[in-house]
């Protein structure tokens, strides 16, 4: 069974976007965070097993020490070291310099197929060319590219061309996330929001063309499995992020985003035992991981009733409450058959770069 050892690292929310849908949409112009802290985050990751570090923000490439930053996480021993991107910055020389120090991957952030559904997305007009030229230097230059697309009502019908688009870069991994409305994101997240069983085909579609072109790692985040029928093997929800390798270790995420405040992650280890019926199941080393997946699915999910009878209930999230206050929960099927019990049922295709 394979376990991530990866998270993320925040350099601050600075951005030099307005994405849409940007969870933290009302602190993009907060100063980054001192490199001393970073640096100290990446430590402590270290030092609880992690080997592959995802730079995020914000936009980390507005923090000015993001060189040294990297550098810093390759003396430190991290395997892979990637950024989080617009990929607005990254012209060759400074993309460059960035490889030297030790980047050896980029996730971009992608949000639609043509340029005009790009850019009003992110809110920068002309970033849909920016960011594949950034694609180009980064094939250019041997650093493993990634996506991700947050799919919204504005874009899903667009998934097709936005395949055509980044399949000849060979990705190593695509990522569509339903628009969720965490943090800040709740502000736009229902004017963005579109149902499940309308986008479900062209997710399904997507993920075929994506496997025709041999991407191996495709992820389908935040979908109930019920939408995603034939194609559970790509769905990724919040019990299944442990076992997938560019996913980030849960207990460790969270400590390091609530690290400003120690109180906020003890109070979300606490509400997630309130609620962690399967906890007693939990292995040793599964523990914390778990209650983070309780917490975080008795905050932001629910379920319609008839989902306790189906075969992916103990696997899967079911739906945001802001989802089910717009659409409500009728379009949830229930599975038939033996309940499946380890979140790991469809990841053990998925192997670690």
């Amino acid at each position: 069974m394979l376990v991530t050892k990866r998270t993320k690292v925040v350099t601050g929310f600075n951005c030099n976007a307005r994405c849409r849908f940007c969870y933290y949409g009302n602190r993009i112009k907060e100063s980054n965070r001192p490199k001393k802290a970073i640096i100290n985050d990446l430590k402590f990751a270290r030092r609880h097993g992690i080997e592959d570090i995802d730079f995020s923000g914000g936009e980390p490439t507005t923090h000015p020490d993001l060189c040294e930053l990297i550098a810093s996480a390759k003396k430190i021993g991290f395997k892979n070291i990637c950024i989080i991107t617009n990929g607005l910055k990254l012209k060759e020389e400074y993309y460059r310099s960035l490889s030297d120090a030790g980047l050896n991957e980029t996730l971009f952030s992608i949000q639609g197929g043509q340029e005009d559904t790009h850019d009003s997305s992110i809110g920068v007009k002309g970033a849909f060319l920016v960011i594949f030229h950034a694609i180009e230097i980064a094939k250019k230059i041997s650093i493993k590219i990634r996506t991700n697309t947050v799919v919204h009502k504005y874009n899903y019908l667009e998934l097709e061309q936005l395949i055509k688009q980044i399949a000849p870069f060979e990705p190593t991994q695509v990522n569509f996330i339903t628009i969720n409305d965490w943090h800040y994101a709740k502000n736009n997240a229902t004017q963005l929001m579109c149902k499940y069983s309308e986008v479900s085909q062209y997710l399904k579609d997507a993920c075929n063309m994506l496997k025709e072109n041999n991407v191996k790692n495709i992820n389908v985040r935040y979908i109930p499995f019920c939408m995603m029928l034939g194609y559970e093997q790509y769905v990724c929800n919040h019990g299944q992020v442990k076992y997938d390798p560019f996913e980030w270790l849960p207990h460790v995420r969270v400590r390091l985003e609530t690290n400003i405040n120690s109180l906020v992650y003890l109070a979300m280890l606490a509400y997630g035992l309130s609620f962690g019926k399967a906890l007693f199941k939990a292995k040793k080393g599964d523990i914390l991981d778990q209650v983070i997946v309780e917490a975080i699915r008795a905050y932001n999910y629910c379920k319609h009733k008839t989902c306790r009878d189906c075969r992916y209930d103990l696997i899967c999230d079911g739906v945001e409450k802001s989802y089910a206050n717009i659409f409500g929960l009728q379009e949830l099927n229930t599975v038939p058959g033996e309940k499946i019990r380890e979140p790991y049922y469809f990841r053990t295709h998925l192997h670690r770069i």
